[in-house]
């Protein structure tokens, strides 16, 4: 068998729910919050999405076993991320991005749908890296160029570009 990182089984061992309070808290809020979003702009939605603690549900949806469930949440990030830089220094605050390295990694190993996932992260990588060069510098440091080099091997020339795109916006 495939020995998953050792921060993944840390985390897969914890309890993942929220209590009854949080839960009220994040309904009411999210009822509340319903009728003002129709008159936002897209971009909007997601910077507020990023707020009302949308980031922390996602981190665990990163390192599901579902393929598309990983893969949705990385799109949500990286659209999230591109929206607003304070959102793009959240996700890195919360340390998702080794996570998304260790993703890459393991789906190379598994080649479960490795070539959507690795598409999705290089995305990802790139709204993160594009607002300044800070952000850029702390997507090096989690490996993120080690993992577009992989990435740049593939045979997917789609795949092959987003890793290039990405890597443009880190050297920018």
């Amino acid at each position: 068998g495939i020995n998953l990182p050792s921060r993944w089984q840390q985390q897969s061992s914890e309890p993942s729910r929220y209590t009854k309070r949080q839960e009220s808290n994040l309904s009411r809020l999210l009822q509340s919050w319903q009728e003002e979003k129709k008159t936002m702009k897209p971009s909007k939605v997601l910077v507020v999405l990023g707020y009302v603690g949308v980031l922390l549900l996602l981190r665990p949806l990163l390192l599901d076993v579902v393929p598309s469930v990983s893969q949705t949440a990385c799109i949500a990030l990286a659209r999230m991320a591109e929206a607003s830089p304070q959102i793009a220094e959240d996700i890195i605050k919360i340390d998702i991005l080794p996570d998304i390295v260790d993703s890459i990694a393991y789906q190379n190993v598994t080649a479960q749908h490795s070539e959507i996932f690795q598409e999705i992260a290089a995305f990802l990588f790139k709204a993160i890296a594009r607002h300044n060069k800070e952000l850029a510098q702390e997507v090096v440091k989690a490996g993120g160029l080690q993992a577009l080099a992989s990435i740049l091997q593939e045979f997917d020339p789609a795949v092959k570009e987003a890793g290039c795109w990405a890597i443009s916006f880190i050297a920018k």
